[in-house]
């Protein structure tokens, strides 16, 4: 039931009650007998050859006389009566069709014109409103939620080249020794290998994930998509199914991004010609490792880790924001236009960002971990192979044991704290920037 319904609704229960929280059989009896004659008298006002039946004409002109305008859609009141081909209506339809319906102005027509009206205005928007928001501001939310993400990704580069030697390496190894290793073989290059194709990964997958995200909000919470304080676990929702499609999108480069970091880092310097680059290795994964399924290996573990990992993101970082904006703007928080007019400081947007990032990088880390080994089957780093997400679980903690699966959890919240928090610092700005709703 919309807040149209709604309010009418209580207004309906009032008029039988006549004020009281409950009503009788005897208020109810009261009431039907009074509207029936109230029905019965219009009926007959508006039935002008008094042959009992009311045409649309009739009506039109009835409305007109109350200085309402039937043309154009809202001349379709037709369609919520039980009329004929020649739109008639007898009394015994006009009587149900009535019955419920409170009286406004001493017409209860009016009444039930004013509902129909105010619910096809109120449809009309929505459907406006989404291809609108798809049309213009959609485009703005998918720019700012990428550009947004290629800055996050390329200040915390290095901590990504680290996390991902330490998960695909099954060997006990310290960040320390990773870091020897990585520069000693490639120097400061070596710490952004995969660097540029990340870039090409991120924007379009932070660009997805963000724009779905608003889109998503509108079209399943088309009522309350302005206001989703009164509904966190919608937030949740549409952000676990906003990662999933942004995870689709961009898993083939994630393969070939976390193949790259995983192949032989022996060479002996990042711009020699020994060095694999982006085409033998796409090449390599195609022809030794099964095709174009080759890029999608992990595919399920993958998404089985997106939507919680999304949806605890931006859902938390959305409720940790409701938070401190009632705690910042306790006065204009009941107001949502008002609320619009006032941003959160940055230097709040950042932890805010770093604390729901961490909690759903930790919640989901095995399954990235395994979803990862999977991906990088094969390689250097990494050179196991395995026969599906639950093999890979089972030899991971055969050989390492369960705490083999949070393998490189600390660097990851290393890197996850900062690429977060800069990624949602630069996604709430550039939307300040381009004047969309926060």
């Amino acid at each position: 039931m919309n807040n149209i319904s709604a309010n009418y609704m209580n207004e309906l229960f009032n008029t039988i009650s006549k004020g009281k929280n409950t009503f009788n059989y005897t208020d109810f009896e009261n009431y039907y007998t009074t509207t029936i004659k109230e029905i019965q008298n219009g009926f007959h006002k508006i039935d002008l050859d008094q042959d009992g039946l009311v045409k649309l004409n009739d009506v039109n002109n009835y409305l007109t006389n109350l200085s309402i305008k039937t043309s154009g859609k809202d001349g379709q009141l037709r369609n919520g009566l039980e009329t004929d081909k020649d739109y008639k209506i007898g009394y015994k339809d006009w009587e149900n069709f009535l019955i419920f319906v409170p009286r406004h102005n001493n017409s209860r027509l009016e009444t039930a014109f004013k509902i129909y009206s105010n619910v096809k205005e109120q449809e009309s928007e929505h459907k406006e409103g989404v291809t609108q928001h798809f049309n213009t501001n959609s485009l703005k939310y998918f720019l700012a939620g990428g550009t947004a993400g290629v800055i996050s990704r390329t200040c915390t580069a290095p901590f990504d080249r680290i996390k991902v030697f330490l998960i695909a390496n099954d060997r006990t190894l310290y960040v320390s020794d990773v870091l020897r290793t990585i520069y000693k073989k490639a120097g400061l290059k070596g710490f952004y290998v995969g660097n540029g194709l990340s870039a090409l990964k991120i924007f379009p997958e932070s660009a997805i994930k963000f724009g779905s995200f608003e889109l998503v909000k509108k079209i399943i919470f088309p009522h309350s998509y302005n206001n989703m304080k009164e509904n966190p676990l919608g937030n949740y929702l549409c952000g676990g199914i906003a990662g999933c499609m942004a995870q689709l999108f961009v898993y083939p480069i994630d393969t070939i991004k976390y193949r790259m970091q995983c192949e032989n880092v022996r060479f002996a310097s990042y711009n020699s010609p020994q060095h694999n680059n982006l085409k033998k290795i796409v090449t390599e994964a195609y022809k030794q490792h099964g095709g174009i399924k080759a890029f999608y290996r992990g595919l399920p573990a993958g998404l089985a880790g997106m939507f919680p990992y999304a949806a605890i993101d931006l859902g938390t970082f959305n409720l940790l924001k409701n938070i401190a904006s009632q705690y910042y703007f306790p006065e204009e928080y009941n107001d949502n236009e008002q609320l619009q007019q006032h941003h959160l400081p940055n230097m709040v947007l950042l932890p805010l960002g770093a604390i729901s990032g961490s909690i759903g990088a930790s919640i989901v880390y095995p399954v990235n971990l395994l979803r990862t080994r999977l991906q990088a089957q094969g390689t250097f780093a990494h050179p196991h192979r395995y026969n599906g997400f639950f093999d890979c679980c089972a030899k991971t903690v055969t050989r390492e044991g369960v705490k083999g699966l949070y393998k490189g959890l600390l660097p990851n919240l290393v890197k996850v704290c900062p690429s977060v928090a800069i990624s949602y610092f630069c996604y709430e700005n550039f939307k300040r920037l381009l004047d969309l709703k926060n």
